[in-house]
């Protein structure tokens, strides 16, 4: 059954609505990509991998300004937009883009640096809980290791 975003995204020039995508059908998702638009409305986003995945790529990012994304955008890359101006921004920024390409490059360029920078100040949470895992063993109950 198709989401309410699905549905309503249907038939719009030049949008996709791409849903989950995992291994090859995820890479080619990226390779077709040139920004990604990050709209969500979730006050404590944490950090959502897409974007990391995004920058890595050098593909320029457009969020909300909500939880940790603007930490995680801080060092290039994006541009964050108020939750209430998301659509008038992101196609303003879109568009500048489209009239600009010099400044398309120099997003991207600027995300390719905003992950690596991201990647250098602090290991991914996989990394710590691997380095964790062979200094200490198995987690247990309660945070006991075993």
């Amino acid at each position: 059954m198709a989401s309410r975003v699905q549905r309503e995204l249907e038939g719009l020039p030049h949008v996709t609505y791409r849903g989950a995508a995992y291994g090859a059908e995820k890479d080619a998702a990226y390779a077709s990509m040139d920004a990604l638009l990050f709209p969500t409305r979730y006050v404590n986003e944490a950090a959502p991998i897409v974007v990391y995945e995004a920058l890595a790529r050098g593909i320029p990012v457009i969020a909300n300004r909500r939880g940790c994304v603007p930490d995680m955008l801080r060092a290039g890359g994006g541009v964050l937009q108020d939750e209430g101006s998301f659509v008038a921004g992101a196609v303003e920024q879109v568009v500048s883009w489209i009239h600009d390409p010099w400044s398309f490059r120099h997003a991207s360029e600027c995300a390719l640096q905003g992950a690596a920078a991201a990647a250098a100040e602090e290991p991914t949470t996989t990394d710590r809980y691997v380095d964790w895992l062979t200094a200490t063993g198995r987690p247990g109950r309660h945070g006991r290791t075993w």
